[in-house]
């Protein structure tokens, strides 16, 4: 009898035992399988996040604003003449803001005056300053207006040369310092500067 039980007995331990290696089989395989999804997928992610951040980068490098093209003709005078120098946009131009500067030859101009030219009419702000022989120019958009500049002439700037003007050629040196969009971005400017010519 008591042989026949300590069979039972052990064969009931055997199966407790299976079933308990079982058991800590499939748990180490389960957290090992998590494990390796869950860093998958957090990998995976990283990769995407990251691809997207570089799109977004390279998306901001290349908004660049079309540019433009500011002339200023040449102009034939003599000595004690007064001039007016043309400064125009070469083609349609959508911007909302704009700063330029004119570093006139003391030497042998004196500054006159200036007047806004079509293209800056309807401008809500348009303000011209001699600063100690730079004329410095602020435009601002009208609230109402389209934005968009039309080709022409933006503004004359008026000089008088003096008699005792001692080039016969004087190059003028004009430089737009701030030109915007609506959203901020810069408009490059490409500018032909001209030159007076004395005779």
């Amino acid at each position: 009898m008591f042989k026949k039980n300590y069979v039972w007995i052990c064969v009931l331990l055997i199966i407790v035992l299976v079933v308990a290696i079982g058991f800590v089989v499939f748990d180490s395989v389960k957290n090992k399988q998590g494990n390796v999804d869950g860093t998958d997928a957090m990998t995976s992610t990283n990769e995407i996040d990251n691809q997207q951040n570089k799109n977004n980068t390279n998306q901001k490098k290349t908004e660049v604003a079309e540019g433009t093209t500011i002339k200023i003709k040449d102009i034939e005078c003599e000595k004690g003449e007064e001039i007016t120098i043309e400064i125009k946009l070469q083609k349609d131009t959508s911007f909302v803001a704009a700063n330029f500067e004119y570093d006139y030859d003391r030497e042998n101009l004196d500054y006159m005056g200036f007047a806004a030219g079509k293209s800056f009419e309807e401008a809500a702000m348009f303000m011209v300053n001699d600063d100690d022989g730079i004329i410095k120019m602020g435009y601002v958009a009208s609230p109402d207006d389209e934005k968009l500049v039309k080709a022409g002439d933006m503004v004359y700037l008026k000089f008088k040369v003096k008699d005792t003007v001692t080039k016969t050629d004087i190059e003028n040196m004009f430089s737009v310092t701030i030109l915007k969009t609506e959203d901020g971005t810069d408009i490059p400017a490409t500018i032909s500067q001209g030159s007076i010519k004395i005779k």
